[in-house]
Parts: structure tokens; sequence; C-alpha cells
């Protein structure tokens, strides 16, 4: 690979819209490797791919099927790549957004990768952080963030701080492994704003973004309140996020005062 170190598997993600996000290194790697796994599923992103690799398969439309639990989809895929990067390396899975940055995937073949002895590498990426951060034309300097995945928060029951602003991902239907193609419901959501409600007031604003991944559309923010959550069931989907800013609480010296009076 040039004055490249050959690894056996390269871990790379394409970005978040379409071919547009990929890098220089990434495009470099996918052209030299021997098979790119894709799991992305967006057609310009598939059509440019085979303008400069060798070969692609695409693990989506294969493993990725109607009510199917996720953790057999990764698992699929995960010895799909090992197989072939036993056979004919280097070989490349690339994902949507960055490696890893809620890929389960990912860590689970770097694991496989390890006890194989087999080389592996990951490539930095645009993620969902970069576009979202755009999106909502938000800086997190001044304040910070946090950030989960919604099923981890409402599982464990993760407290959040609400003087600080949260990004929850993978906001789709249904909460749970298994994987299906239909909308949200409202009632799928009232898990989330019931959790939600322990934290932040009624009265605080929230947005659903989904960012634009294919050519031509615009990304898609959708405003409303806390309160009135099950409201944006329209706009909820496995790649979207919910944003909700930090509350504007009372200071102590405030309640104190309301308490005096």
């Amino acid at each position: 690979m040039g004055f490249l170190e050959k690894k056996d598997i390269y871990l790379a993600g394409s970005g978040i819209r379409s071919f547009l996000d990929l890098t220089l290194y990434t495009q470099k790697i996918l052209k030299e490797c021997e098979v790119i796994y894709s799991t992305v599923g967006i057609p310009t992103l598939e059509d440019y791919l085979k303008g400069i690799a060798k070969r692609v398969v695409d693990l989506r439309s294969k493993y990725y099927l109607e009510g199917r639990n996720r953790m057999d989809i990764y698992r699929d895929i995960t010895k799909h790549v090992m197989e072939g990067a036993r056979k004919t390396p280097p070989v490349a899975l690339l994902m949507h957004g960055h490696p890893l940055l809620f890929v389960t995937l990912a860590q689970w073949i770097q694991d496989l990768a390890g006890q194989e002895k087999l080389s592996v590498e990951v490539i930095p990426a645009v993620s969902c952080l970069d576009r979202l951060f755009v999106d909502l034309n938000l800086d997190i300097g001044p304040k910070g963030i946090q950030i989960f995945a919604a099923n981890l928060a409402m599982s464990q029951n993760l407290p959040l701080n609400p003087r600080v602003d949260c990004l929850l991902f993978q906001i789709g239907a249904p909460f749970g492994l298994q994987h299906e193609f239909r909308p949200t419901y409202p009632e799928d959501i009232a898990p989330l704003q019931e959790y939600l409600l322990r934290y932040y007031p009624s009265e605080n604003p929230v947005t659903v973004v989904e960012s634009a991944i294919e050519l031509g559309p615009e990304s898609k923010l959708s405003h409303g309140r806390l309160g009135a959550l099950q409201e944006l069931a329209l706009a909820f989907n496995y790649t979207a996020s919910l944003y909700i800013p930090a509350a504007i609480l009372p200071s102590s010296s405030e309640k104190i005062r309301k308490t005096e009076v």
C-alpha cells in the first residue's frame, strides 16, 4: 500500500453525507483493499464506491432484515468480515459516520482480530456529532454537553444534569434490539418522555435532528417542547437524535427568596 503499512482489516467511516465526507486517506485505503464490506446503504455512496474499489460487498441488504435481533446482525457481519480478512487481506469494513462512535461492530471486530493476531487500523471520519453541531449551530465550548444513546440512558437510569445541554442518539422505534422497518408511534416515545421529565421541566424546548445523508435533501429539524414530545413522533427514526438544551432553573438564592416570601 505504498508508504502505508498494510493491515489485515481497516475499520473506516463514510462520514454522514454520501461520499462527500470521505477523507482522502479513507479513499486511498478503500482503493487498495481487496474487498470493501459496506453497511452504509446510501445509493449515491454505493455507486461512488463501485468506481474506486476493486470489489464492494453490501452487507446491509444481506443481514439487516426485518425482525432480526441487532446483536445477531452484528455477529453475522463480524463473522463475514473476519472470514474475508483471513482469505484475502486487506479488507475494509465501511460504516456510516465515525467507526468508533456508537458502533458495536467495530468493537467486536477489534476484539476478535486481536485474539487471532490479525492487524487492524481504525481510520478517523466525520461523525454524526460534527454534522449535528452544524445543524444545530451549536458550540459546546461555553457550557459543555452530555451525550448518551437513548436506550443506554433509560435502561441504566442514568441521571442527567438539567443545567447542561443533552444529546440522545438512536431515538428510533422501537427502543429495543429488534430491527424493524416501521415508523415511530407516539406510545413508543412515552418511556423516553417520562425519563426526561425527571430532570427537565415540561416546558423545556427540544429538537429532533435528522442530518442529511443523501445528496439533495437538507437536514431536518423538528422543534417542540418536552411535555409534548409525543407530538414529534413522525420525526423519530433510528438515525435521528434528540437535542435538549439546558433548562433555565432558579438559583439557590432565588429559591430562598421565594421561600421567604
